[in-house]
């Protein structure tokens, strides 16, 4: 997946730069997808519903960012400013969910969960989009293949250290 050697013809020099970041920017998921869960359970008492909501909440979020983040990805000459303010956006929704585990509250950990969904569109649209300018149209589905594949080491990873 990260060739030390790419093929000019199929992606720019910068591609495997770009899977790095895939790859430090899914360590998180296994937590969010699986502790937050059992922790807003457990430790906080919340019912089914409020654990459904607090991850519907992400997903509500990510659907007003990536409506945005779209509109102003076409329009911005920088990608790279919208994928850095999505990334450290990223690192404070974990600061607000790890700050809501140790007071305890839903309802920051609702807040902390709909600003990652939020930040992740700021993220991954204009990422998406550097993906297509960076591989030939004929080796697209290559280059998502390889972001795939890094975003699932990134997982792995999150999920043994995490």
């Amino acid at each position: 997946m990260l060739n030390k050697e790419i093929d000019s013809t199929r992606f720019t020099p910068d591609f495997n730069h770009m899977l790095k970041i895939v790859i430090l920017n899914s360590l998180g998921f296994f937590f969010i997808g699986f502790s937050v869960p059992i922790i807003a359970r457990f430790n906080m008492l919340a019912t089914a519903i409020q654990i459904s909501l607090i991850f519907s909440i992400q997903v509500f979020g990510r659907t007003i960012s990536g409506t945005i983040t779209g509109f102003l990805t076409d329009r911005l000459k920088s990608r790279k400013k919208l994928i850095l303010i999505g990334s450290i956006g990223r690192g404070t929704s974990y600061f607000i969910i790890y700050s809501a585990i140790i007071l305890n509250s839903l309802i920051l950990l609702g807040i902390g969960t709909f600003t990652l969904g939020f930040m992740a569109g700021v993220f991954w649209v204009p990422f998406n989009t550097l993906i297509a300018e960076k591989s030939n149209k004929d080796n697209r589905s290559e280059a998502y293949g390889k972001k795939n594949s890094a975003n699932a080491i990134g997982q792995m990873i999150g999920g043994v250290i995490g």
